[in-house]
């Protein structure tokens, strides 16, 4: 005896085995229409010897080489009872052994499962195989689709963090790499923004300074003063604060002058101190015939 389940969608039928039914509790999906349904459902009892009359001459064609048309077949079917138990069934459950096939009845088109798929015929597939259904593919495809979104995403972000920080550190990556102040300068007039130049006033320093009274002019003073920029790269010229003091060492006066005060005219301070420049300043001023005693000098940005 063979065991022969059909598909309730388009009524083809094939050999299945008891091993094959019990990996997936019965569950395949139909080799002719991938329709997925219970073999268990619609089992049955075929005779080894026993085959069956096609209802038709175009049925007989499509089934030729595996199985031959006869005249009668017998069935015995099996409700809801898995193969693979050996349990026996109730006789009074078996259909009549024997009876012949009707020209008008729909023949089952028995295929061989152990056989290769051709000449049309198909073999059944187990649920292990599911994922190559177009559900199956369905459900493939939205993981892959999502992963891809969350890649764009994540793309998008590193990218947003590396603008934020060369735009929020553009002024020490021009310092640190002046060969990239072009792009950056040509990216901040995009953005309405300016590359300046780095303002460290650990790094700079006063190297001497000398205050003297005009000799030709009452209450006309002169500073001479060296700043150094000990850094490694060019920086923006610094505020100069100047406190002259009196015999006690009280502040008189004390005023802040800005580079375009204590630079020569026509000085350019785009450049700023180049790296370890040393830069010599003359600062001229009156003090209104005030006693200047000392003086003191402070560098700030």
């Amino acid at each position: 005896m063979r065991l022969v389940t059909s598909c309730p969608a388009c009524n083809a039928a094939f050999y299945v085995s008891a091993g094959q039914l019990k990996a997936h509790q019965g569950n395949v999906r139909c080799g002719q229409c991938e329709h997925v349904f219970n073999a268990l459902d619609r089992l049955a009892k075929v005779d080894d010897a026993a085959t069956f009359q096609p209802a038709d001459a175009t049925e007989a064609g499509e089934l030729a080489g595996v199985a031959a048309p006869v005249t009668q077949q017998q069935v015995t079917q099996q409700e809801h009872t898995p193969p693979y138990e050996n349990a026996a069934p109730d006789s009074a459950e078996i259909a009549p052994a024997v009876r012949p096939i009707l020209a008008e009845e729909a023949a089952f088109k028995l295929t061989d499962f152990s056989l290769p798929g051709k000449d049309n015929i198909l073999s059944p597939a187990m649920m292990a195989d599911s994922v190559r259904d177009k559900a199956g593919v369905e459900r493939r495809r939205k993981p892959v689709l999502l992963k891809l979104l969350l890649t764009l995403l994540a793309a998008v972000l590193i990218l947003s963090m590396l603008a934020q920080t060369v735009y929020f550190l553009r002024t020490d990556i021009a310092a640190r790499w002046p060969q990239t102040r072009p792009q950056l300068e040509h990216a901040c007039q995009l953005f309405d923004c300016k590359v300046e130049l780095p303002k460290n006033a650990d790094l700079i320093a006063i190297d001497d300074s000398e205050l003297e009274e005009d000799a030709d002019r009452r209450g006309l003073i002169h500073l001479y003063l060296t700043i150094i920029n000990h850094a490694g790269y060019s920086q923006a010229y610094p505020l100069l604060e100047l406190t002259l003091t009196d015999t006690y060492d009280k502040p008189l006066i004390r005023r802040t002058f800005k580079p375009e005060e204590y630079l020569s005219d026509g000085a350019d301070q785009t450049p700023g101190i180049a790296a370890k420049q040393n830069v010599r300043i003359k600062l001229s001023f009156t003090t209104d015939n005030q006693a200047i005693a000392g003086y003191r000098l402070f560098l700030t940005y």
